[in-house]
């Protein structure tokens, strides 16, 4: 699994090795999603294992929607589990065009403790970058019932700040303050106030970062 900033630990599998929280925490997010689901028959949620039962619901669930049932938790996999929780996320906020899952496919490709590889400070399923969650552990991040919702509350928000749904999208990436400018000036495509520099030493221009930010968003297939 790999997703725009982020990369993970791959696919999830049957008495996998358990090196740290990080991925106790993962098997422990993918157990609650099949629980959330319907598919929780068996599983226990205090135990950090990847079992039998979880495997067993796992292919129930993969034989549903329609994936390869091998007991495995890919990539397609998770975007399929997840699908549930983004859609009643969605429904509750009025959140349109199913951008909270575009965002979150895009950010982490479903992986619920994906770390950031350009900044390792942006943490789980929607790659919240902890200091401007001061509140939030990593741990709170690693968990989809709690980062999904919060992330779905700052794009109501941000829409408000913004006056745009667009713009509540590009928030996610450049903050409140350069989308809604990127808004009141009709969406330039480029240009804008310079927000920084890249690895290479280019300057980050905000106008610029939004329009592609929203374009990629756009055009994940979920």
């Amino acid at each position: 699994m790999s997703g725009l900033g982020a990369w993970s630990y791959g696919d999830y599998y049957y008495n996998m090795p358990v090196p740290d929280d990080r991925v106790a925490a993962g098997i422990f997010a993918f157990k609650q999603e099949l629980i959330y689901c319907g598919y929780g028959d068996g599983i226990k949620l205090d135990l950090p294992i990847f079992g039998n039962m979880v495997k067993a619901r796992l292919i129930d669930f993969q034989k549903y929607a329609g994936l390869d049932p091998d007991g495995r938790m890919w990539s397609n996999d998770a975007r399929a589990l997840f699908r549930k929780r983004s859609n009643d996320i969605q429904r509750s906020r009025g959140i349109p065009y199913s951008y909270l899952a575009k965002i979150k496919t895009l950010e982490s490709n479903n992986d619920p403790v994906a770390q950031g590889y350009v900044d390792d400070r942006d943490e789980g399923i929607m790659q919240f970058h902890l200091p401007y969650w001061p509140d939030w552990t990593k741990e709170m991040a690693w968990n989809p019932a709690l980062a999904m919702p919060a992330a779905a509350d700052k794009m109501v928000n941000a829409k408000a700040s913004t006056g745009s749904w667009k713009g509540a999208v590009a928030a996610h990436n450049i903050g409140v303050p350069y989308a809604a400018l990127w808004v009141s000036e009709d969406y330039p495509a480029e240009g804008g106030p310079i927000m920084g520099v890249d690895a290479q030493g280019n300057p980050i221009y905000a106008f610029t970062r939004a329009t592609n930010y929203l374009r990629l968003v756009e055009s994940v297939r979920l």
